[in-house]
């Protein structure tokens, strides 16, 4: 009978091992882990019962007050054990003590992660599965279970790899709703980055690119690689999706219709009458502008900022507290760390923005306009009005006094979403055409003012563009104005927040999401030291040599004390 009781008991065991492991790992199958926790509980009781009706002063025997403390105190640990297991794998905590948080996802990160709506997995083809991606794609699990990741064996499932498309092993492709996009290719020497992922995550949940124009013609930066350029911003914008076209005015005088964002920056020449008309009537049709200008930079659109309740002071801000010296970047070196409350500066908090040869832009009440200051100066600076003098000092009868703002984002309320007519000094005519004029190919005789017919461009799915008499405005029309455009630039780009500025504004003025809007992951800050050979040789000395030696002296001397 005994025999019979000791295999019960390993079944009893069995049974209740079996249903908490499957409870603990598996919560589609908790229904089966309970069924055979019952069954564990119930035989292991079945046997208890049983041994204490045979052995009635069980109870009374000093062995068995032993046998149960131990057996209580064994039961704790084994429970305090598995609680705090339970704990760690559900409940992780960590610490990030990296300079830019290396091992932290950016906020930016882990909003568009919760915000999933649909499943969303992540196919990396590469073996065997390297420990660092699966920490970073971890992290991103733990923010929203509808994020998925696998690692894939090319090589075992070609018929996967087939349909990806893959075409060298390392591809990471991520999938959502049946689309398929390439996010980067893995290497020993090139692992898995969040910027990649969370580009194409984003990128992926984009039911359409977004068009962006940057105004061309008048000295600009150039959108190519060079001296002056936007190149490094406008790849951060095709990088996550957008499409950037440039547009010079003279060539196509009206502004595609497809455009979502225009931007207009600091040139070295003023627009022409024509191309001010043409930004008009992109505003005035519900068009969202980026506008950036520098300091003692042409300011051709003070007719449009007067409608908006925007002016552009003409000083240059000069920072006062010495913060730019210590950086060796002189007082025209403006640092921001005060940022108002808006969805462009949302999660900044107290990180750094920097903005060279920049202005100030002061707002005053307009109707149907809601203006918010973005980025705010310490009080230490000013407003500098002469810069033909020497010494740079601040004069209260002249200069403008800090805090000084030098962006404001704007938006104005249509209630009526009526179509547009334009508004101004010089309203622009709407008149039909008929359709003789139309096949016509000599333009005909317009009113002053009126815009001819512009030629058909080349661009991304390219929309004619055609005279309408009227257009339904959209219930608000925004507009970012930015007292420096040189944050934008190569080389000032990459400092601190100034890329999320650029591209904050950017996807606020298309209306993206606003889990869009946040601080982007960053690159790893290069901490390598460029050690000299004599560097080298000292470090090998003391290491081997010196510092053993020392410790072999004093413990000479010591010895020697002590032995006399």
């Amino acid at each position: 009978m005994r025999k019979y009781k000791l295999y019960f008991l390993f079944v009893g065991i069995f049974f209740l091992s079996a249903g908490v492991i499957i409870s603990f790992l598996s919560e589609t199958n908790s229904l089966v882990g309970f069924i055979f926790s019952l069954v564990g509980i119930l035989v292991l009781g079945a046997l208890l019962v049983s041994y204490l009706y045979r052995n009635q002063g069980f109870w009374a025997m000093r062995s068995t007050e032993a046998s149960t403390n131990a057996l209580v105190s064994t039961g704790s640990v084994v429970l305090i054990l598995a609680v705090v297991n339970y704990l760690g794998i559900n409940y992780s905590w960590t610490v990030d003590l990296t300079e830019n948080q290396l091992f932290t996802l950016s906020p930016q990160s882990q909003e568009l992660v919760r915000n999933l709506d649909e499943p969303l997995k992540v196919y990396v083809f590469d073996s065997p599965p390297n420990p660092n991606d699966r920490t970073l794609l971890e992290d991103y699990r733990r923010n929203n279970s509808l994020f998925e990741y696998e690692f894939v064996d090319p090589q075992v499932r070609f018929s996967l790899a087939q349909e990806f498309g893959v075409q060298r092993q390392g591809d990471v492709y991520i999938e959502k709703s049946g689309q398929r996009q390439l996010v980067q290719t893995v290497s020993p020497n090139n692992r898995l980055t969040e910027i990649a992922l969370t580009n194409a995550i984003a990128t992926i949940q984009r039911t359409e690119q977004p068009m962006v124009y940057i105004l061309q013609g008048h000295g600009e930066p150039i959108l190519e690689e060079g001296e002056n350029s936007f190149s490094q911003a406008v790849t951060s914008l095709t990088d996550r999706g957008y499409v950037v076209q440039p547009l010079n005015l003279t060539n196509t005088p009206l502004v595609p219709p497809n455009a979502d964002v225009l931007i207009v920056s600091s040139g070295t020449r003023e627009l022409l009458e024509g191309e001010i008309n043409a930004i008009q009537r992109f505003v005035d049709n519900g068009g969202s502008l980026l506008v950036m200008y520098n300091a003692q930079s042409p300011s051709s659109l003070d007719r449009l900022f007067a409608q908006w309740g925007v002016v552009l002071h003409d000083g240059l801000i000069v920072d006062g507290s010495g913060t730019g010296d210590v950086f060796g970047l002189g007082p025209s070196v403006t640092f921001v760390v005060d940022y108002g409350n808006h969805p462009i500066t949302r999660n900044f908090d107290n990180s750094i923005s920097i903005f060279p040869f920049a202005r100030a832009i002061l707002t005053v009440e307009e109707e149907n306009i809601i203006p918010t200051p973005l980025f705010l100066t310490s009080p230490q600076t000013w407003a500098e009005t002469d810069l033909s003098q020497d010494t740079i000092e601040f004069n209260p009868e002249e200069d403008l006094p800090g805090p000084l703002n030098v962006g404001v984002a704007l938006v104005r309320e249509n209630p009526d979403a009526q179509p547009s007519q334009t508004d101004g000094e010089n309203p622009v005519d709407t008149e039909e055409i008929s359709p003789a004029e139309e096949e016509s190919d000599t333009p005909p005789d317009l009113p002053e003012g009126q815009l001819p017919q512009p030629p058909t461009i080349n661009e991304p799915n390219p929309q004619p563009i055609e005279e309408t008499t009227s257009i339904e405005l959209p219930p608000e029309t925004r507009m970012v104005v930015i007292g420096n455009s040189t944050f934008a630039t190569n080389g000032w780009f990459s400092q601190q927040v100034n890329s999320d500025i650029w591209f904050n504004s950017i996807a606020w003025l298309s209306g993206a999401d606003e889990s869009d809007l946040s601080i982007s992951p960053k690159q790893p800050t290069n901490r390598r030291l460029n050690v000299q050979n004599f560097h080298v040789t000292l470090i090998s000395w003391l290491a081997l040599f010196i510092i053993p030696g020392l410790g072999l002296a004093t413990a000479i001397v010591m010895w020697w004390k002590r032995s006399r």
